[in-house]
């Protein structure tokens, strides 16, 4: 699904869109694969709008204790320090993390691109024998 949407968006908006996964088989629980997808969505949406990026990177990874998924844009950054009222697509973004038991981190500068960061635990998000199916969601 990743792929796809990166596709699309560097066919549709004239950008570099790409994931990299290192598990490209790696299935996670539909309802996380679901917000962990509109979380990029909005994160794409974000750099292409408000960052005018040009390129961006979506990075999946999982070690012994998250899954790790993080956007990456070159786009023009902002002050990720500024939390008195941060847009609706940031809280948005982290209510979904926080929703399917993640953290989100935003880290930015202006000028210096923006990097959006979603950690779940491995627990919650890897199927083990004898639980629900997953999607392959890269």
């Amino acid at each position: 699904a990743l792929e796809n949407l990166a596709a699309d968006t560097s066919h549709l908006f004239g950008v570099v869109c790409l994931v990299h996964c290192a598990d490209s088989d790696l299935l996670i629980p539909s309802p996380i694969g679901l917000e962990l997808y509109r979380i990029v969505q909005e994160a794409i949406h974000n750099a292409i709008d408000h960052g005018h990026a040009r390129r961006i990177e979506i990075e999946m990874a999982l070690d012994t204790a998250h899954l790790r998924l993080c956007i990456r844009d070159d786009g023009v950054g902002f002050q990720a320090e500024r939390k008195s009222r941060p847009g609706i697509g940031v809280r948005v973004m982290e209510y979904r993390a926080h929703s399917i038991g993640g953290t989100l981190k935003i880290d930015s500068q202006p000028d210096q691109g923006a990097e959006i960061c979603c950690l779940v635990p491995r627990v919650l998000c890897v199927p083990t024998a004898g639980r629900g199916e997953g999607e392959t969601l890269t």
